[in-house]
């Protein structure tokens, strides 16, 4: 992601679906463990000055209601 960032000097990485990018072995309920995989990230970001958004779907059995 780094080099990708650098080279074409990104002001906005956008990472659609969370759990593809962190992978099968780490539980998306677990801060832990997620956040261990989004330290790289985290340095990319601050390094570069390249924000990041990452995208994570919702169970599709979970309902938010806005009011």
């Amino acid at each position: 992601m780094r080099e990708a960032v650098e080279k074409y000097n990104a002001k906005l990485l956008i990472l659609d679906l969370m759990s593809s990018y962190i992978g099968g072995d780490c539980s998306m309920n677990n801060a832990n463990e997620t956040r261990a995989k989004f330290n790289h990230l985290i340095a990319v970001a601050k390094d570069t000055g390249c924000a990041i958004i990452i995208i994570a779907y919702m169970n599709s059995m979970y309902r938010v209601t806005m009011w």
